[in-house]
């Protein structure tokens, strides 16, 4: 190390030197058992399935290596839920095929029939896969969405294209002529209602942020098929068809037959009674839709579906200064209330983590710990991820000197359900209204763990040197901090090589030499006291100062208890809060799932009528009027009223995936209205009056407009059944479409030849 009166100064003479071990910072335990814990994050442009499969033949690899000095257990897996996820929707689109076919036999009634229009299904798949190809979309939870969810369309253009053949048959015409003139008569409609589909998911396209791209490739998929089905349906079907020089008569099922009949004959009654009084059937259909107005303020608005994912984690900390060994102590308590309120055969896996490793700064945290759980798969278990934390929580919560937070994980969460966010330069200020805050939060029904960034405060002893001692000692500040991390906290200062392993030289002070403020007064800088140095003053700090553009900012968070969503408890926050007096340069803001919330639905609220702008111009331009579309838009509204009763029966929450089914209504609803008015118009160009022609005309469509809305219903319930891995992001979505569907299938055929004779006025 040196020399002195020219004899050699040896490292042993002036330090203690040990061959030990790194001092354990983190103590971890995997099923009971005591282990170590590996994470691997993929780069952001990987493919998250990809990786997973691949990382875990690597660690099979070093498992057989190993063979029984090593047990490896995957704790999460996150493309586990994905393949579920994946799985699910693709059996979802295969019952929502078969459940088409099923509506078609049964309206059609023929084999021959029934497989011409059913056919379109496969070969309408079959181009959308090379059309996803072509456009870089790749096969996942999203655009699967968007093949379940399009499959029971993908017939509908079909359906009309073939009851028109099938209708110039019975007139005698060859099979030649009847595809020719059939699929003509109605080429004009099924493409004007088809774009119209296409026209409700452009404005996806352009929503900014989360949802925007979230969307896209479910967005982009829909319409790749629904262009598909177009052509199949005034191409394929129709030179299929003539291939069938008999297409089949209707086979008779007289209680099927007696039904239609009195559907259609009770029907035509209430058509006739809504002619003759055109203004209750519309005061009527105005008050069915401002009574969904008024109603849809009672539904629970939430960011996104609560899915059942099957992972709870949970952090927690402890008094400062806690050691690690009474940090594992506790945590052990703690783990054995979990497994007695969570059964053993619901854990799939339990990974406990006491302390927390070394920060680049030196020091680690032996007073803080974690825990995640894994539950088994939700159709194996009675109880869900949500009321298993939150029963986590009140337990957990009732043991002294733990300050706890719990979160469960999703694939599409933005972060905490309600998050108030406290902006301004005085620390003290946000710290003491942040506290109010909080107590605010608390006290509101259906929240949950309420924790606040700025609650825990650390406290510390700050050395504030003397810069005229330092200056007249010829000492640096910086040198005099180096040497002070060094002996308190360490540092690797070298390294050196034996038998072939690397071991670090760590150099501080001796234990004995830094256990308190007094080993820092009197420790040494050169032949000066610390203290001669400056002042040693004891005080406390925020255990992290968050900035947002420059700003200081403090975070109140909560999360919400079962049954509540995080509109709920948001809503009743920002009510709470708006009467508080907000001191001088402070500044509220709400964020997190409910702030994100408001956004999002003002956009998707924006999308829907940029969604209906677009649909009215392509109406117009197919009807060379501004009349005819006007009439027709009406059915949007309609749709409405069916969405909010959906919703209210099934208790299905408002969210995204909700508004994007009243977007996909306002390009589908629109469809019945296309081909009941198109069709008018043509039975009056050979003289009818707009009378006759629209009660012919109702009569008529009516079997193809209830063909093609029952197969869309019948193939949504599956998705609104919401079963399986994943099924509860869809839910709102198939729930919001059948009840759109169902009252504008119903209302149109009543209410738009209503507007029609007002409209036309012969």
């Amino acid at each position: 190390m040196g020399y002195r009166n020219n004899s050699p100064v040896i490292l042993n003479q002036i330090a203690r030197v040990t061959d030990g071990l790194e001092d354990v910072s983190e103590i971890v335990r995997v099923n009971g058992e005591q282990g170590i814990i590996l994470s691997v994050t993929k780069r952001s442009e990987a493919n998250t399935v990809d990786v997973c499969d691949e990382v875990i033949m690597a660690v099979s690899e070093v498992e057989e290596l190993y063979g029984d000095q090593l047990e490896v257990t995957i704790v999460t897996d996150q493309s586990e839920y994905i393949k579920e996820s994946i799985s699910n929707l693709s059996n979802t689109g295969i019952v929502a095929f078969l459940a088409a076919i099923a509506v078609l036999l049964l309206f059609l009634r023929s084999g021959k029939t029934s497989s011409l229009v059913g056919i379109s299904i496969p070969v309408s798949l079959v181009i959308t896969f090379f059309a996803m190809y072509a456009s870089n979309v790749d096969l996942n939870m999203l655009s699967l969405a968007g093949l379940a969810i399009a499959v029971g369309m993908l017939v509908d253009n079909s359906i009309v294209v073939i009851e028109s053949i099938h209708r110039h048959r019975r007139m005698g015409e060859s099979p030649m002529n009847a595809a020719v003139k059939g699929a003509g008569e109605v080429t004009a409609a099924v493409t004007s209602s088809t774009l119209t589909t296409l026209m409700v998911f452009i404005p996806i396209l352009f929503v900014p942020g989360f949802t925007g791209q979230l969307f896209r490739d479910m967005a982009l998929t829909i319409c790749f098929s629904l262009v598909a089905s177009l052509l199949v349906a005034v191409s394929l079907v129709p030179a299929l068809s003539t291939l069938f020089k008999d297409m089949g008569g209707e086979k008779s099922i007289p209680v099927l037959d007696k039904v239609g009949s009195r559907f259609a004959g009770l029907l035509m009654k209430v058509l006739s009674w809504s002619l003759d009084h055109k203004k209750k059937t519309l005061l009527i259909a105005a008050g069915l839709l401002l009574l969904s107005l008024a109603l849809v303020g009672t539904i629970p608005q939430t960011m996104m579906p609560e899915m059942d994912q099957g992972e709870i984690s949970l952090s927690y900390t402890l008094a400062r200064g806690t050691d690690l060994e009474a940090n594992d102590s506790i945590a052990g308590v703690m783990e054995q209330k979990i497994r007695s309120i969570i059964p053993e055969e619901d854990i799939e896996s339990f990974y406990v983590q006491v302390g927390s490793e070394s920060n680049p700064f030196g020091t680690s945290a032996s007073n803080q710990g974690s825990m995640s759980i894994t539950l088994t798969d939700v159709s194996s278990r009675s109880t869900s991820t949500s009321e298993y934390s939150f029963q986590l929580l009140q337990s957990l919560n009732s043991m002294p000197g733990v300050d706890l937070s719990i979160t469960r994980r999703g694939p599409f969460s933005s972060g905490s359900a309600v998050e108030v966010v406290i902006s301004g330069d005085d620390v003290e200020a946000l710290e003491s209204f942040s506290r109010d805050v909080s107590e605010v939060l608390e006290g509101i029904e259906g929240s949950s763990s309420v924790t606040s960034s700025a609650e825990q405060r650390i406290p510390q002893y700050s050395f504030v040197p003397d810069n005229t001692v330092l200056s007249l000692q010829g000492i640096s500040p910086v040198e005099l901090s180096i040497q002070m991390q060094i002996g308190f906290r360490g540092r690797t200062v070298a390294a050196y090589t034996e038998g072939g392993e690397e071991y670090d030289v760590f150099l501080r002070y001796s234990e004995e030499n830094r256990l308190d403020a007094d080993d820092v007064r009197y420790s040494t800088f050169g032949i000066f006291p610390v203290e001669a140095l400056g002042d040693l003053e004891a005080g406390s700090s925020m255990e992290q100062i968050t900035r947002q553009d420059q700003t200081r900012m403090v975070t109140v968070t909560s999360g919400t208890a079962p049954g509540y969503t995080s509109g709920q408890v948001g809503s009743a926050a920002e009510k709470a809060l708006s009467t508080f007096q907000v001191p001088s340069g402070v500044t509220l803001s709400m964020a997190g799932d409910y702030g994100d919330t408001d956004e999002t639905f003002m956009y998707l609220i924006l999308a829907v009528a940029v969604a209906v702008l677009l649909v009215y111009m392509v109406m117009a331009g197919q009807f060379e009027s501004l009349r005819e579309p006007f009439i027709i838009i009406f059915t949007v509204p309609l749709a409405f009223i069916g969405v909010v009763a959906a919703l209210l029966v099934s208790g299905v929450d408002m969210s995204i995936m909700a508004l994007v089914g009243i977007l996909m209504l306002a390009g589908i609803s629109v469809n019945n209205g296309i081909v009941l008015v198109d069709y008018a118009n043509k039975l009056r160009e050979k003289g009818k009056s707009a009378r006759e022609a629209i009660i012919e005309s109702a009569s008529v469509r009516t079997r193809p407009i209830m063909m093609t809305a029952l197969t869309t219903i019948f193939a949504m319930v599956p998705v609104a059944m919401g079963v399986g891995s994943g099924a509860e992001m869809w839910q709102p979505l198939g729930v919001t479409v059948i009840g759109g569907l169902i009252s504008t299938t119903l209302l149109t055929l009543i209410v738009e030849p209503c507007l029609y004779l007002i409209a036309v006025k012969e």
